[in-house]
């Protein structure tokens, strides 16, 4: 990846935005190896000169894209996971609001089945998760906090997918995803002490 001269610069950042939308509306059709420099950049209304100033390849926007993504999802996760007072249901309304601002590249991740980028996040929370569970549960045992995780975590992954993959991208479906989630698979709902 070339050096990002001039990444504060105004006009860089308007030239990347348009870049990640463009890439964005050409992923929906077609794999991101078949997509070219030149197709990419008069989608994105861009010179090549400006694109090459930054990037080597498609694939170099692409991995850009995903680091940056992938940063301010963990930037996400750490704020709130750094306040003492925060519940589960604090970390869920979190999540939600990150997958529905980035839901048009996750659905892209999704469809060229690198969506890992939730798995990474969830990862990120599990220690947080499960000195919660330890504490107000009083579940220590490794193995059940393991099957916890996954149970809890991934099934609410399955569900951010189906909003990404089977609905209109709403903010009221995703409320109605993470509500479902919250009432039918969290320990809270049962043990509300959390």
């Amino acid at each position: 990846m070339k050096a990002k001269d001039g990444v504060n610069d105004k006009r860089y950042k308007k030239s990347e935005e348009k870049l990640y939308q463009a890439l964005a509306r050409l992923l929906e059709h077609r794999d991101s190896t078949a997509i070219t420099v030149n197709e990419l950049c008069i989608e994105a209304g861009i010179t090549r000169g400006t694109f090459y100033r930054h990037y080597d390849n498609v694939s170099d926007l692409f991995i850009r894209a995903e680091t940056v993504i992938h940063h301010d999802g963990g930037v996400i996760i750490t704020a709130i996971l750094s306040r003492e007072d925060t519940k589960i249901s604090d970390l869920l309304n979190s999540i939600s609001l990150f997958v529905h601002r980035n839901q048009d590249f996750l659905r892209i991740l999704y469809a060229a089945k690198r969506i890992h980028l939730l798995e990474v996040l969830a990862d990120e929370a599990r220690p947080f998760l499960q000195e919660k569970w330890r504490r107000e549960f009083g579940i220590i045992d490794q193995q059940t906090q393991n099957k916890l995780f996954y149970w809890q975590v991934y099934g609410y992954i399955g569900l951010l997918r189906y909003w990404l993959k089977e609905t209109d991208g709403s903010m009221n479906k995703l409320v109605e995803v993470t509500n479902f989630f919250k009432e039918n698979m969290m320990l809270e709902t049962k043990y509300p002490r959390i």
